[in-house]
């Protein structure tokens, strides 16, 4: 599970030739690490917007993920520790500091008295296609654990029928959320009567929240043999 600072990152701007100073470095890494999620606990609390636990330390695999720029300031703060342990420097470290502060505020905004709320994500492959077509849809930031039901639906219309009123089924049937709020790999079938030269809506929601992606329908470019019948 990929940490918020690396330690061999720490030496490289260190310009160390050894690891004699492992055993430092690393408990001002820890301190450093326990400082930040320190900071986005008191910044976000323990619960978001679906109820969920915010579970820390951070990960990047976990939701909220780290993110390289997080990674960079951590890195820094470590290294304004070091300076300021063994030359009593602040420069760096409180510049450290200012840049956290900053990061977290443009990153999850002002979230007091407020439970911190992820925008959903959500994608399909491909966008266009002809009646017949896979899709593939994936997303992330979603509840934990948590089922959504897709509608589909021309766009600016009221049916919730995609393609000429057909029910069209997602594979799996059921689709939840994995322990991070993320899905994938789910499929469906353009149906071979589908109107063309129109884009569709795809409705996701899981109950609290809901995104809204399109794919459009384009006619086949060529005369091709369909269940033994030329279309």
């Amino acid at each position: 599970m990929s940490r918020l600072i690396e330690y061999d990152s720490v030496k490289l701007k260190l310009r160390l030739n050894d690891d004699t100073l492992k055993e430092e470095i690393s408990l001002y890494i820890q301190e450093v690490d326990d400082l930040v999620n320190n900071r986005v606990r008191n910044k976000l609390g323990t619960v978001d917007f679906n109820g969920d636990q915010i579970d820390l330390p951070l990960t990047v695999e976990g939701e909220p993920p780290i993110d390289e720029e997080l990674k960079s300031i951590a890195t820094d703060a470590v290294i304004g520790k070091f300076r300021l342990q063994n030359s009593e420097k602040p420069l760096i470290w409180d510049t450290a500091m200012k840049n956290l502060d900053n990061y977290l505020d443009r990153r999850f905004g002002y979230t007091r008295d407020t439970a911190f709320r992820q925008k959903p994500q959500a994608s399909v492959t491909p966008t266009v296609g002809t009646p017949l077509t896979i899709v593939t849809l994936s997303g992330e930031k979603w509840g934990k654990n948590t089922a959504l039901t897709f509608q589909f639906g021309e766009a600016n219309a009221r049916s919730t029928a995609l393609f000429n009123g057909q029910t069209v089924e997602t594979i799996p049937v059921l689709v939840v959320t994995d322990e991070n709020g993320r899905f994938e790999n789910v499929t469906f079938e353009i149906p071979r009567t589908a109107t063309v030269n129109i884009t569709s809506i795809i409705n996701i929601t899981d109950g609290r929240q809901s995104k809204q992606i399109k794919f459009t329908t384009i006619p086949f470019t060529k005369t091709f043999e369909l269940d033994g019948v030329l279309a």
